[in-house]
């Protein structure tokens, strides 16, 4: 199984699968703010985010990759 760059082996991406599992729930506000702490670089640097949103247009779309870049705008 590939995921990313990342090839596991089959017989882990079964054992993943019937694992069980864990939800951890936090408050909007924390997560929010855990986000913006470890992604600082990226708030600072939102041409560079934008640049690098570009390179997922043939994934997600130009109308989403535009969607997502100005709602970067309207946050300066």
């Amino acid at each position: 199984m590939q995921v990313g760059d990342i090839n596991l082996p089959n017989e882990m991406w079964r054992a993943m699968k019937v694992a069980s599992k864990v939800l951890v729930t936090l408050p909007m506000e924390v997560r929010v703010k855990r986000i913006l702490d470890e992604y600082s670089y990226w708030v600072a640097n939102p041409e560079e985010l934008k640049v690098k949103l570009g390179y997922l247009k043939s994934t997600y779309g130009a109308k989403t990759i535009d969607e997502w870049s100005a709602l970067i705008d309207a946050d300066k």
